[in-house]
Order: C-alpha cells, then sequence, then structure tokens
C-alpha cells in the first residue's frame, strides 16, 4: 500500500492519491493507495479546486474524506510519501519504525501547499504532484506490490 501524507488531506495527498490510483490502473499494477494528514479534521471534503483539477485530470474526489495520519495506517503502508519536509519528520517522530519507508514524494523538496490559492495555484501544484507520481510509480512497477 502507498499512503501520501499532507497537513489537512484536503488538497495536495488526496490530488496524489488520485493520480497515482489512476496511473497505476493504467500500469496495470494493483496496489492499494490511500492518504492522510497529520492535521486532518475529521471526514473534511476535499477542497473544491482540488476536485475540480482531478476532475480536469480524469479522476473523482467528489467522495474523499480526510482521514488523520496514525500508527494504524504507517502499519500497513509499504511506502509512506510525505509532501514536505515537515510532513516527514511527523510521520517519524510519531513512527519512529516507519523510517526506512518514509520517503519525500519529491526528494529534491517541498511539494507547496495550494491551500486557499485559485484553481490555477491547485492546477500548478497537481501538475508538480503528477510528475514525482510518475517516479513512483515505475518504481512500485519495478519493485512489486
Amino acid at each position: 500500500m502507498v499512503l501520501f501524507v499532507c497537513t489537512g488531506n484536503t488538497c495536495r495527498s488526496p490530488m496524489a492519491e488520485a493520480l497515482t490510483r489512476k496511473m497505476l490502473a493504467q500500469a496495470g499494477v494493483s496496489c492499494a493507495v490511500i492518504s492522510a494528514g497529520i492535521s486532518a479534521y475529521g471526514a473534511s471534503c476535499a477542497s473544491t479546486h482540488a476536485i475540480a483539477v482531478m476532475e480536469d485530470e480524469g479522476c473523482d474526489l467528489r467522495d474523499h474524506r480526510s482521514q488523520l495520519f496514525c500508527d494504524a495506517l504507517a502499519a500497513q503502508a509499504k511506502w509512506i510519501l510525505a509532501m514536505t519536509r515537515g510532513h516527514m519528520n511527523a510521520i517519524l517522530a510519531a513512527c519512529p519504525g516507519a523510517a526506512q519507508k518514509t520517503f519525500l514524494l519529491n526528494e529534491n523538496g517541498d511539494i507547496n501547499d495550494p491551500f486557499g490559492g485559485n484553481y490555477e495555484t491547485y492546477r500548478q501544484c497537481a501538475a508538480q504532484i503528477k510528475t514525482y507520481v510518475q517516479i513512483w510509480v515505475d518504481k512500485i512497477k519495478e519493485e512489486g506490490v
């Protein structure tokens, strides 16, 4: 299972989850993909712009509900992909045993938070996420689930 983690689980990690599901399916790879937030507030919907941008990508986030990152989710994951170094630090503080399977989605830096931005801000964020998701999809195909 792949677990994406951001702050509130309403923007970046749901978009990464949706794009990864789509790209894995297109690659013929069966792998569970979920997302969570280190400060998620119970069962919030994805942001309006995240839903719209993902619709343009052929993904549906209308039924997404946020969930809080926890030990149980970390234990199930083969890969935990954080949007920022801060998220990664929070994951490792909560679950030190997950260090070997926790990575930044973009190994060279953070994925900027589009929260509060306009549609274009979300579109740019999704494009950035999509670039790094493709790298991980290729890795998952190569390594197997």
